[in-house]
């Protein structure tokens, strides 16, 4: 339950607080990405200034025990697997070239 509490107030107060601050920006081809934390949740999200409008790409709950999830939400991104989200916020996706496979991530 706190899990969801956690994710509401992220939705509701901490990401729009301010949504397109570059420093909760991602690096590299993934710089159209941004991301929040609180606890142990990641949110990694794209978001259009002129339209007002977010698109959550990715929620992971995560312990400091498990592998980091930034890893495997980078790899989903850059397999085109989210390439309509880009698109309906009228942003290019990122250049997928180089992408090896990835084993935790069909």
């Amino acid at each position: 339950m706190k899990c969801f509490q956690t994710l509401k107030n992220a939705l509701t107060e901490g990401i729009p607080s301010d949504p397109f601050n570059r420093k909760m920006a991602l690096s590299g081809s993934l710089s159209n990405i941004f991301r929040f934390s609180k606890e142990n949740l990641r949110i990694c999200y794209l978001g259009q200034g002129q339209q007002r409008r977010i698109v959550v790409l990715y929620i992971c709950q995560s312990t400091a025990e498990e592998d980091d999830c930034y890893e495997q939400f980078a790899y989903i991104v850059l397999s085109g697997k989210f390439d309509a989200a880009f698109a309906s916020l009228g942003l290019r996706p990122p250049d997928g070239q180089g992408l090896f496979p990835s084993p935790i991530v069909n």
